[in-house]
């Protein structure tokens, strides 16, 4: 993948878990025992949920599985193999994980003849590729420590950690919230906590969170598409290891030769789907509806060609035409790029966002870009 193209992805492509955290407006837990095989002591989605949030591992390393089946086309810059993390939107990948507190992490993708690596030690955050021989640097502000573990939102995540941090904080009254019987990860006997939501329009099945029985530490979350019986996306630990690694797994020299490029934003961990804040922050992002159908709307630059002959003109050119606009659509997504100039996206069918685009509240207000984004009326 160029680095133009995947500059192209990280601008116009749709993050699931954006799309999961937008429409997660909140999940409501409901106090049901779990269905516990014999060798771990029930507990309620109450209890497991309080337990995973107490959980303060001083550290762990191990090695993390990314599958991707999101059912999305054959698009320019997408591919299921290489080390650029661009590439985790489809296929399987082997991830090295090791975490330290309070906020040192360490990321490597692993490519069949290179390595990505993210390291982040105290306000330090380093990316390295193997490949391109190039490094970048960026130092967090005062306070950040923690947050450098946690993607941008509109990324895919790629630990489970990072996942399932993203679908505990947007619990509400939108979801169904219980457990299922245990389950073996990473050789670990395991709790599930089974998220799934009450509103029929929304194309997500369940989420499902296995958290270590002892560590109560995430180890894999899947996420299933409605009516599905296999993930659309999963990540979780294939080996882990609660032992705090040494320190030297976080210190990054820049190896000779490598190109150095500071930054004033850290490349934190994550994979940019579809990065829908192209307008440079002069229009809020309006949200319409409420829970799993929700749907967020952006502005996007007027002056995008969709007959352009770079990158973005390809892909739009690739997409299915309907009425108004075109439709980028998986298993898990959709979204809608309007003739008008606006990207709607939601865990919701093209349908959904046709219907939401004709609305009179569907218009971003230009706004405080610092400012969190409100629901319309």
């Amino acid at each position: 993948m160029t680095s133009k193209t995947f500059t192209t992805w990280r601008r116009w492509l749709v993050p699931v878990c954006a799309a999961i955290a937008v429409t997660l407006a909140g999940v409501t837990v409901r106090a049901v025992s779990a269905l516990a095989r014999p060798e771990l002591p029930a507990m309620s989605a109450e209890q497991l949920l309080a337990a995973a949030q107490a959980a303060r591992p001083d550290g762990l390393s191990g090695t993390v599985a990314v599958r991707a089946n999101l059912g999305l086309p054959e698009l320019p810059g997408l591919s299921s193999s290489g080390s650029d993390f661009g590439s985790l939107l489809a296929g399987s990948h082997t991830l090295k994980v090791w975490l330290s507190s309070p906020g040192s992490m360490r990321l490597a993708l692993i490519g069949e003849l290179s390595e990505t690596s993210i390291i982040s030690n105290g306000r330090d955050v380093w990316t390295w590729s193997s490949r391109d021989k190039a490094v970048t640097h960026a130092v967090l502000p005062e306070g950040e420590r923690e947050r450098k573990r946690v993607p941008d939102p509109a990324s895919l995540p790629t630990t489970p950690e990072q996942a399932a941090a993203m679908a505990i904080a947007a619990i509400g009254p939108s979801t169904e919230v219980t457990t299922a019987a245990s389950v073996r990860v990473a050789g670990r006997p395991a709790y599930e906590l089974v998220l799934a939501p009450r509103d029929t329009a929304s194309l997500i099945g369940q989420i499902r969170i296995a958290f270590d029985s002892a560590e109560f530490v995430p180890l894999r979350v899947r996420i299933l598409a409605r009516g599905a019986a296999d993930p659309a996306f999963e990540v979780g630990f294939t080996s882990v290891d609660f032992a705090r690694p040494d320190a030297s797994w976080f210190n990054f020299t820049p190896p000779a030769g490598a190109k150095v490029t500071e930054r004033a934003t850290p490349a934190l961990p994550g994979v940019p789907l579809l990065m829908p804040f192209a307008a440079q922050g002069k229009d809020a992002t309006t949200v319409v509806g409420s829970g799993w159908a929700s749907v967020a709307v952006v502005k996007v630059p007027v002056s995008a060609n969709h007959n352009g002959r770079d990158d973005l003109g390809r892909l739009l050119r690739r997409l299915p035409r309907v009425d108004g606009g075109r439709v980028l659509g998986s298993s898990l997504f959709t979204a809608l790029l309007t003739d008008d100039g606006r990207l709607l996206f939601g865990a919701v069918s093209a349908e959904r966002l046709a219907k939401v685009a004709a609305d009179p509240a569907a218009q971003p207000k230009a706004a405080d870009p610092a400012a969190p984004p409100k629901p319309a009326a």
